[in-house]
């Protein structure tokens, strides 16, 4: 049951972020305040900290066998994706 949640999860995490970033490039993605480019720019850096975060979560789930383990961290590469575009959007976000 582990092993078809690290999938679920992974796959989701995947196509969800593949989605993201590609509709982001070509459409318009906005952090608030913060100019297009810069904003883009830290979509790209939120992306590759959580494709980085993703190959460690295959390396501990598919590699290892440590498949709870590796649930956990496709979660954590989530949240790191979310967090780096919360932060980017309230520190480019403030007027001042």
């Amino acid at each position: 049951m582990s092993k078809v949640l690290y999938y679920v999860l992974f796959g989701f995490v995947v196509i969800l972020g593949v989605y993201y970033v590609i509709s982001s490039l070509f459409g318009h993605f906005s952090l608030w305040s913060a100019p297009p480019l810069v904003a883009r720019i830290i979509l790209v850096i939120a992306a590759v900290a959580a494709g980085r975060i993703l190959y460690w979560a295959y390396q501990v789930g598919e590699v290892q066998n440590r498949w709870l383990v590796g649930a956990g961290v496709v979660l954590l590469a989530l949240l790191t994706f979310q967090a780096i575009l919360l932060l980017g959007a309230v520190t480019l976000g403030r007027k001042g």
